[in-house]
């Protein structure tokens, strides 16, 4: 079934296209000849973006193709744009329909329409699913217009000063060569760094980190991957970078973590990390860390910023963190994973183990448990890493099904009783104050081309 339809807009912006099917659909959008297939998995949400200029006729084609449709069926896509000549709202703010001043609804069909639709009837509303931006201006037109300019320069004020930390979609995707990543030559003394990477189809991101594990030029580092016998394209990437690895395991695994302790049960590293399949070292992180540990022997673990990437490798975010805290961890878990790096005396003094009891949060429980041992925990001003923000990705998918569920008991196990959301804000408010002024800092420093 296909779907097609022109827009024009007299300003840029973005087009957001946000799909849904409860059963297996093969998706194929072409927007002014560039095109992109999806293979939306059953209850799914995929979301696409593309740049519109304006005074341009735009041509949008949707072709869906259900594999295996039944009558019961659910399936829904929304088609909206956003006038602006740069991004000031953040992506959900403007994906889920709450502003209504920017914000135009093109075309689109509801899930709710469809619950034990017949087919037929199914392929002739999505055929004939379409609302006009005039149909949209008489709807939210009149005092709401005059309202706007103020909406916005509110907004764009407020988005200067909002914290980051939380947020992975922070704004459109940019060139990663326009920041500039600080370097740090080789150490003289490099003690044996153990890296696991737990991997499971997602091949398509494999290269790009174990380019930044190739580019690091650590001469002492010892690289562990621990396959769950991928069926994409992950092993045929394995094997053409099979010269960093020490070790190529690939087995079956009950989860992340589980696949982790695997692969750091034969490791022999002084200093340890793990870095998932999507995700990347920023340049140089390895010489930066083994030198802060070198110069400071009595800390335990450091982690450092994140730069936050999406499928196409462009930067959409940042979290600059204002130095370690405690107390706050127990409250929010704020620490890129993938920057984190520990001594193999501090993963002793925990049990040298991942608890495969969490599936979302088990980075968070292993950092509260290292605060437990009264191990001394340090932020580094470093970026060490990437962490890479896409729709089939664990942290998306997994939050609301699990995710909320893992950090409600991790706060109870930690601090003995159930936090609401009030207090949390409140505890970690002076922690995001200081981080809001550390990201200007280095936002001012991006736009200058200086090294961060």
């Amino acid at each position: 079934m296909k779907n097609s339809f022109t827009y024009k807009s007299l300003k840029s912006g973005m087009l957001y296209i946000e799909f849904y099917s409860s059963v297996d659909t093969l998706l194929k959008t072409e927007i002014n000849g560039y095109k992109k297939t999806l293979d939306i998995k059953l209850n799914s949400y995929y979301k696409l973006g593309f740049r519109i200029e304006k005074n341009i006729v735009n041509n949008i084609s949707l072709f869906f193709d259900h594999k295996n449709y039944i009558d019961n069926t659910q399936i829904s896509f929304h088609v909206q744009y956003f006038e602006t000549d740069t991004l000031i709202y953040p992506l959900d703010t403007f994906i889920n329909g709450s502003d209504k001043i920017n914000l135009h609804f093109i075309s689109g069909i509801s899930t709710t329409a469809f619950d034990k639709m017949p087919k037929e009837m199914l392929l002739q509303r999505l055929l004939t699913s379409e609302y006009t931006l005039d149909q949209y201006k008489r709807s939210y037109g009149g005092p709401l217009k005059i309202a706007n300019p103020l909406f916005r320069f509110i907004y764009k004020i407020w988005s200067i000063f909002m914290p980051r930390l939380g947020k992975l979609y922070q704004y459109i995707s940019r060139d990663l060569d326009e920041i500039r990543i600080k370097t740090e030559p080789l150490p003289s003394h490099c003690p044996k760094i153990s890296i696991v990477t737990p991997s499971y189809n997602q091949g398509q991101y494999l290269e790009f980190l174990f380019k930044s594990i190739e580019e690091q030029k650590y001469n002492n580092l010892e690289y562990i991957i621990q396959d769950n016998e991928s069926d994409d394209c992950t092993k045929n990437v394995i094997e053409k970078y099979a010269h960093i690895f020490s070790s190529i395991n690939i087995e079956s695994d009950t989860g992340q973590a589980n696949a982790i302790n695997k692969g750091f049960k034969n490791a022999t590293g002084e200093i340890m990390a793990w870095i998932n399949s999507d995700d990347a070292l920023a340049k140089d992180a390895l010489n930066k860390v083994v030198k802060y540990f070198n110069e400071n022997p009595n800390i335990d673990v450091i982690y450092g910023n994140r730069i936050i990437i999406d499928s196409e490798n462009r930067h959409i975010g940042r979290w600059i963190l204002p130095g370690h805290n405690n107390k706050s961890t127990y409250y929010c878990d704020f620490v890129p994973q993938e920057t984190m790096f520990w001594r193999k005396s501090a993963w002793d003094k925990v049990g040298g183990f991942i608890d495969e009891g969490y599936n979302f949060a088990l980075d968070w429980d292993l950092i509260c448990r290292f605060q437990q041992k009264g191990l001394v925990i340090k932020h580094i001003n470093y970026v060490l890493g990437y962490f890479r923000h896409h729709n089939e990705q664990k942290t998306s998918l997994e939050i609301d099904v699990s995710g909320f569920h893992e950090m409600n008991m991790i706060r109870r196990k930690y601090l003995g009783k159930h936090i609401n959301n009030l207090t949390i804000k409140r505890k970690i408010l002076f922690y995001l104050i200081k981080h809001v002024i550390a990201d200007m800092i280095t936002r001012i420093k991006i736009r200058t081309k200086m090294p961060i």
